[in-house]
């Protein structure tokens, strides 16, 4: 069985679900949240309002197949041909490298007439902490702030990172990154550089099955390795 949720961008509450409609459902899901793929649903009376109002980043989504867990996305892009709708989405992975990151205390600063110093710190903001999860955590609670600064609702939540973040009572600190909002980093660049790209692989991203649509970044407590023999690989 096939299911989309569709979630207000605002309150990120439930506004929508397709079902039977939903005829074609092809995505990749990877770590990270990642996520790209396309639906195909039929329009009808009752549905077709909606569709036409369907742009890029105008709705979260949940997308179930058979008793799978969910996955989260929001909406790139949707065409109505024939009386079918083919909706293309993205994942939370995708969706970074779209998230400018700016510190919270600039978050409404910049208007058409704006003029900077060059050299103005007041722009920069430097975070640290003995690992590379330590200033993960540090960054994305700037982000939820900076979205809260702006009037909006944060989509996604932290999980219980820090519980996993080693406490450091020296004065100096084994890694940092110092984030100068005037260069409108992307959170994923940010990010690249934060975990230097290989150690990433310790945060997890989840949505659950629930009404409200929020990202969950968390920890990878633990895994497991499976062994298939060569007789069921193809390819």
């Amino acid at each position: 069985m096939h299911k989309i949720k569709f979630f207000d961008p605002h309150t990120h509450n439930v506004i929508r679900e397709f079902t039977d409609p939903v005829f074609g459902l092809d995505y990749t899901p990877g770590l990270h949240g990642s996520l790209e793929g396309n639906a195909t649903i039929k329009v009808e009376a009752s549905s077709e309002s909606f569709l036409k109002s369907l742009k890029e980043n105008s709705h979260f989504v949940k997308i179930f197949r058979d008793n799978q867990v969910p996955y989260g996305a929001i909406v790139e892009s949707a065409t109505i041909n024939h009386g079918v709708c083919t909706l293309n989405v993205i994942g939370w992975d995708q969706l970074t490298d779209k998230m400018e990151l700016m510190a919270t205390h600039k978050a409404n600063a910049i208007g058409e007439k704006t003029t900077v110093k060059k050299e103005d710190p007041s722009w920069a903001v430097t975070f640290a902490s003995d690992s590379p999860l330590g200033v993960f955590y540090c960054i994305m609670k700037e982000f939820r702030n900076t979205i809260i600064a702006r009037g909006e609702k944060p989509f996604f939540e932290l999980g219980n990172i820090l519980s996993y973040i080693a406490s450091n009572t020296g004065e100096t600190f084994a890694r940092e990154y110092r984030l100068n909002s005037l260069e409108f980093p992307t959170m994923k660049s940010v990010l690249a550089k934060v975990f230097e790209d290989s150690e990433m692989d310790i945060i997890t991203v989840t949505v659950d099955d629930s009404d409200v649509f929020s990202w969950k970044l968390d920890v990878l407590s633990s895994y497991r390795t499976v062994q298939l023999s060569s007789s069921l690989v193809r390819d």
